[in-house]
């Protein structure tokens, strides 16, 4: 698949996976591997998974490697694409610093491109990694503070909505699914999960990067007995005497809400910020809108603790993604695109959007002028594509370069109406 000189990258066989998961545990510091690998395993295709050797050896031992999950994401307009969620990727502190992270990050995206995703996604343990390997931050994700006890919303939950605590884990996954599936639909930039994910995410054992341990589930029916949206949620601090009898310092932490509209959010909001002996709610993965700010009385309860990227994204086909989306303008413009890794994925492209739609064409060069395209690079676009940036606040830093009318057309057509959003960890 590749080599350099002390190098090599390759898929491994089922029987060199064990090593290849140890090498990736090295690189990531972990002493112990624990439970991942077997937990895991039946969610990383074996043909998305890859090696690293070091070949100066002669018995060559896996220093690195790295798998990718196959994905659906959604986009603006409620539409579906493929991606390959790229993950693990990691080299043994003895091989770190040979140019084994490019190998395998090329190694993958040519795999991707093969499967014909339309992009590749990650999460960045280091954020300065991976611009330039083409990705672009595509989501971001904030986390939340709410002092509980001075904290109302300006109306009131309405009395149709019920919440429940749910404590059969089967009947959970069911009807959690659902409602996830149907809040994913209507923002892009979420990852759709499978029936197999789910039992990662309501893990009742230890927490790990997928999900938090033991936790309370907590579902909004609806009239009729419809689920509408849940919560996950722990509660954390004592009640003890440590800290003098009787003063209750809990925190609720909140790891996920998902609901089907507005009123279901509220509602679920308004049970977490009542729950007896809590003083502050903490929701540590939220997005950086979220809907109920504007219906606090006080809004100063409610402020953002951190803002940081949460998932980039990596363009690979662009009429599949171009193709796609649903458009808010009608407008055409030229997109001169460069890729940095592969030579056959640099080219014109005009985006003509009628009715919401867009047609994507190959265009000649020639047809350039000074005033009817902009140029961009890939992690660019991946920034871009979902709404995450502005074309004009790139083209006033040089990362879009074009004339003010083209790089305006571009915003105008990427201007969507809600804000990305992915809560799912890979």
């Amino acid at each position: 698949m590749g080599s350099t000189d002390g190098l090599r990258c390759f898929c491994p066989e089922e029987a060199q996976w064990f090593e290849v998961h140890r090498a990736i545990a090295d690189g990531f510091g972990m002493v112990s591997m624990g439970d991942d690998l077997g937990a895991r395993d039946h969610l990383r295709p074996e043909q998305r998974r890859l090696a690293l050797a070091d070949t100066t050896h002669d018995d060559q031992p896996i220093v690195g490697g790295a798998f990718a999950y196959e994905f659906q994401m959604s986009v603006p307009g409620g539409a579906c694409v493929p991606v390959a969620g790229l993950g693990g990727v990691s080299i043994s502190p003895v091989a770190q610093g040979q140019g084994g992270l490019s190998m395998l990050i090329n190694a993958h995206l040519q795999q991707s491109i093969n499967a014909g995703d339309a992009a590749s996604v990650l999460m960045a343990s280091e954020s300065g990694l991976y611009q330039r390997y083409g990705y672009g931050v595509a989501t971001e994700m904030a986390e939340w503070h709410l002092n509980t006890r001075e904290s109302t919303l300006q109306c009131p939950v309405s009395d149709e909505i019920a919440i429940r605590l749910i404590h059969d884990r089967s009947q959970a996954v069911e009807m959690l699914q659902r409602i996830y599936e149907s809040a994913v639909s209507a923002r892009q930039g979420g990852i759709h999960r499978s029936a197999q994910w789910w039992p990662m995410v309501l893990n009742d054992d230890d927490q790990s990067w997928f999900g938090c341990g033991p936790e309370f589930v907590a579902v909004a029916f609806a009239e009729g007995n419809l689920p509408c949206g849940y919560a996950l949620y722990k509660l954390r601090g004592n009640t003890g005497t440590e800290s003098g009898h009787g003063r209750i310092n809990q925190q609720v932490i909140v790891s996920e809400i998902a609901a089907i509209n507005v009123e279901s959010e509220l509602a679920l909001f308004s049970y977490l910020s009542r729950l007896a002996m809590v003083r502050k709610l903490v929701w540590s993965v939220a997005p950086t809108d979220p809907l109920v700010r504007h219906f606090m009385r006080d809004p100063r309860q409610l402020w953002q603790h951190a803002r940081t990227d949460m998932m980039w994204l990596r363009p690979l086909d662009l009429p599949a993604l171009f193709g796609s989306i649903e458009y808010p303008e009608e407008g055409e413009v030229l997109i001169d695109y460069c890729d940095p890794q592969f030579d056959s994925l640099c080219q014109v492209w005009r985006l003509s959007v009628h009715g919401g739609r867009a047609v994507v064409e190959k265009s000649d060069r020639s047809v350039l002028t000074a005033d009817n395209h902009v140029a961009m690079d890939s992690a660019a676009l991946g920034t871009l594509i979902l709404g995450t940036s502005r074309a004009v606040e790139l083209a006033s830093v040089g990362k879009v370069v074009g004339s003010d009318g083209a790089v305006r057309c571009f915003d105008r057509l990427f201007r969507f109406d809600k804000t990305p959003y992915n809560q799912t960890k890979f």
